[in-house]
């Protein structure tokens, strides 16, 4: 079924003059004509509260999900938001959020949630989608943008659903600080390392970067007290600038397709006892899925 579907144009509230993501999903809950719950909408409230205090649901590219499983709930809905001016609250990219879809569901809704949570996800993903919904003029031009995207929401999560939006890459000439700065200014967990074509080569994550900034003699000894306070950090300086990520990088991740059924990726990550997993389409880099994200995401989505 197509994600436009689930929800009508009096669900969607344009012009939220709300200027943080808990400020709006009250305005939206309160203006969205197509919302009647049978339950007070400040419990509805105050179960969305609570998922978001448990980890942020923005998604990057300016998009959040809040959402929440709520009992008393008998059925499963998507409410729009469209904030006259970017909000306070920020993406893991960075980007000011000012596009809100708000889903809630009872709890035999779950797969479905989930569902669409992936769908909104390959939503923000398309090109000039996003710009078309910002700039929509009324609730129905703005239920045409998503229906236009012909966007489905699938029966089987794939692996491509699970990937983290938006994502960071790096190259096998990129010197470590350089690399470190992208961890820094990206909070990224795994960085994958592709080739000018989008090959993937491999990728690092902060044990890569830890087995680079200190000699490997200090894992074959049993005690480093020893050793000069600062001693593996100046040797580290002095490499950072010299050596490249080619050299340090993980050279054999798991690697799935974006098509791999999600029960498949876990079975996988568990078998390996991976942290993450590197998403391929057609040898090509799609992104990155990381072992904790799937608890979030699923498991407490």
């Amino acid at each position: 079924m197509k994600l436009s579907s689930l929800f009508s144009p009096d669900r969607v509230v344009t012009k939220v003059r709300a200027r943080t993501l808990a400020d709006a999903v009250t305005e939206i809950l309160e203006r969205a004509e197509g919302f009647r719950p049978k339950i007070p909408k400040s419990e509805v409230l105050e179960a969305v509260r609570r998922r978001e205090e448990q980890s942020s649901t923005a998604i990057g590219l300016g998009v959040a999900a809040p959402h929440a499983r709520i009992a008393e709930l008998d059925d499963f809905c998507i409410l729009v938001g469209l904030p006259t001016a970017p909000l306070e609250d920020v993406g893991p990219d960075g980007a000011p959020i000012d596009v809100v879809f708000l889903l809630l569901a009872g709890n035999t809704k779950n797969t479905i949630m989930l569902q669409s949570l992936a769908g909104i996800a390959r939503f923000a993903r398309m090109e000039g989608r996003l710009d078309a919904l910002r700039g929509a003029k009324s609730a129905e031009a703005a239920w045409r943008v998503i229906d236009d995207s012909g966007v489905e929401v699938r029966h089987v999560l794939q692996a491509r659903d699970l990937v983290r939006l938006p994502d960071v890459t790096a190259t096998t000439n990129m010197t470590l600080a350089e690399l470190l700065d992208l961890f820094l200014t990206t909070h990224a967990e795994v960085v994958p390392v592709l080739s000018p074509q989008g090959r993937i080569l491999g990728a690092v994550t902060s044990e890569e970067i830890l087995e680079a900034g200190f000699p490997d003699y200090m894992s074959r000894i049993r005690d480093v007290s020893f050793l000069g306070e600062f001693e593996p950090v100046e040797q580290f300086f002095r490499r950072e600038s010299e050596v490249c990520v080619g050299e340090v990088m993980n050279k054999d991740p798991l690697i799935v397709h974006a098509d791999d059924p999600m029960i498949q990726v876990v079975f996988k990550m568990k078998q390996g006892r991976h942290a993450y997993a590197v998403v391929a389409e057609k040898a090509a880099y799609v992104g990155a899925i990381i072992r904790d994200d799937i608890i979030y995401k699923v498991l407490r989505a």
